[in-house]
């Protein structure tokens, strides 16, 4: 969906200086470019490009924005996690009166956080290209993630049932994410993403990919990277427990302790009274 430009999508200029300087020279060489790679390249940046979680984080929202080809009438932007990790699951059933662990499964090659921004609905913009459709939403995961049954008996509907499962859970911890009005595509080919990353974001690499189609066709493509980082008391407490486990554990212990301690004798003070 094309807009005219809108002042309260532009990013913060305060905090972007130097991106907009290396935007501005990437717009401006990005025709030649764009030329001689048959509209592969187009430029895109990151408002901010990390990530800080602190102990009082409750998610925040990432903006990415760049210039697309000419004529470009969709932009879909792909976020997700370099990580892939492994995931244990099982399968409850009713067993007479009571709901039961009946499997359990080995979950793998699936990205702890997937999101996609569009400018319009997918199944607008792709127009019934199978090569495209392959690339985004869930069923693109479908093609590559791997399950092991661990124990227990296996049926025929466990894949679905474990697929569709995950994509559940994932979607009401914020994680996964399909946002038809994520991107904005303004008519001088500008746009801009916007992704929300939860509370229960975990750290790492995030890479996004971001395709421009004309005519249900991808016309472009580029790709910007993310990093999601712990600071302040959350990595020294991360850092403490990973390279130091005794001294977290005396900590943990003290701050057991002198909690327990205070609450006693805010109790007995109050008894008092």
């Amino acid at each position: 969906m094309k807009t005219q430009s809108n002042p309260r999508l532009a990013p913060k200029p305060s905090s972007l200086l130097k991106r907009l300087i290396g935007l501005f020279l990437l717009c401006l060489l990005a025709p030649f470019i764009a030329t001689a790679q048959n509209d592969a390249f187009f430029p895109t940046i990151f408002e901010e490009d990390a990530v800080h979680i602190n102990l009082d984080f409750k998610g925040d929202e990432v903006r990415l924005f760049g210039s697309a080809p000419s004529q470009t009438d969709g932009i879909v932007a792909v976020l997700r996690s370099q990580e892939t990790p492994p995931m244990h699951l099982s399968r409850k059933k009713r067993v007479v009166l009571f709901w039961m662990t009946v499997k359990k499964f080995l979950v793998d090659n699936l990205p702890g956080c997937y999101q996609i921004a569009s400018s319009d609905p997918l199944h607008q913009l792709i127009k019934d290209d199978s090569q495209t459709d392959s690339r985004f939403g869930y069923e693109a995961l479908r093609n590559d993630w791997r399950y092991e049954l661990e124990s227990g008996q296996s049926d025929p509907d466990d894949e679905s049932v474990l697929f569709d499962g995950l994509i559940q859970m994932k979607e009401n911890q914020g994680l996964y994410k399909i946002d038809e009005n994520g991107a904005r595509l303004h008519d001088n080919g500008l746009f801009l993403c916007r992704f929300y990353l939860p509370a229960a974001i975990t750290t790492g690499q995030y890479i996004v990919q971001i395709f421009a189609l004309r005519q249900g066709r991808i016309v472009g493509a580029s790709e910007a990277s993310l990093s999601v980082e712990k600071r302040g008391l959350a990595w020294a407490l991360t850092y403490t427990a990973a390279n130091h486990s005794v001294l977290y554990a005396l900590i943990a212990v003290t701050i057991a302790l002198s909690a327990g301690v205070l609450v006693s004798f805010l109790f007995k003070r109050k008894s008092a009274h």
